[in-house]
């Protein structure tokens, strides 16, 4: 008898466990969520082009990839920048690849580590604020 109300305790302690467990689960991928809009939100670049590449990368406590990665680069998309991008160009490449990166995030569990990141050059957006800036200053000196 006691063994049986001993397994009934530990059944209902293991059930509490996982339940809080799955709650701090959802609370923790609601933040890497916001985290990851804000990120893409606020990415100020014209084209899109940068921010629709921003990439979720799971790793499991070991450092291996669960999601997003496997060993190899993330993709770009498109795979290169065209030199005359147009403003908006890639704003409809934003929706697709938040849903696809958000997805990733179906394989996180307590203890896996989360890393947003971008393979896009910020050299290329770099010269392209400073030649603008730049611009702007000569014309404003010769205003």
């Amino acid at each position: 008898m006691a063994v049986q109300r001993l397994d009934l305790v530990t059944k209902a302690v293991q059930e509490a466990v996982d339940d809080a467990v799955g709650q701090v689960e959802e609370s923790v991928k609601g933040l890497i969520k916001d985290t990851y809009n804000e990120v893409v939100k606020r990415s100020p670049f014209i084209t899109y082009y940068y921010r629709s590449n921003h990439r979720i990368l799971v790793k499991d406590s070991r450092g291996r990839f669960k999601s997003g990665g496997g060993g190899g680069e993330a993709k770009l998309f498109p795979a290169v920048k065209p030199d005359d991008a147009q403003p908006g160009q890639f704003a409809g490449n934003v929706s697709d690849t938040t849903n696809e990166e958000l997805d990733k995030l179906n394989a996180f569990e307590l203890g896996d580590v989360v890393t947003i990141r971008t393979n896009v050059p910020y050299a290329d957006e770099v010269e392209t604020k400073h030649m603008v800036y730049a611009g702007a200053r000569i014309v404003a000196e010769n205003s």
